[in-house]
């Protein structure tokens, strides 16, 4: 995941996430038809969520330099890890600090993982 996202109040806000299995250290496999991943935002001090967001799975696996490979296996949405939030209108409407989490549901097996770093997203005003 990137630590922390840049957005404008009033946009419709993309959040990208990498999402890394913690045992092996390598990009997850979000692949399977049956894996869904969720994204839910709330703001800094508000225990109220926003809203929660199912994520679409996109190709590409994110290097450590920054770059992103689509070579095979990695033109396979999902496979490297790689997926988008879109986040409505109205989740940013006011400027300051807010927190998003990501959430894997495994569906072959029920399992549920829970990304443990919450990614910062900090909202500007509009001029």
């Amino acid at each position: 995941m990137n630590p922390m996202e840049q957005v404008v109040c009033g946009d419709t806000v993309e959040i990208v996430s990498d999402i890394i299995d913690r045992i092996t250290g390598e990009a997850a496999d979000l692949s399977s038809v049956l894996t869904v991943v969720k994204l839910r935002v709330r703001k800094v001090g508000d225990p109220a969520i926003k809203g929660e967001v199912v994520c679409t799975k996109l190709p590409g696996l994110t290097k450590k330099n920054g770059s992103i490979t689509v070579a095979a296996p990695y033109d396979l949405a999902g496979f490297g890890g790689r997926c988008v939030g879109i986040c409505p209108v109205g989740w940013f409407a006011e400027a300051g600090d807010y927190q998003a989490e990501t959430t894997v549901e495994y569906g072959e097996t029920d399992e549920v993982l829970t990304v443990y770093d919450l990614l910062q997203v900090v909202a500007r005003a509009r001029l």
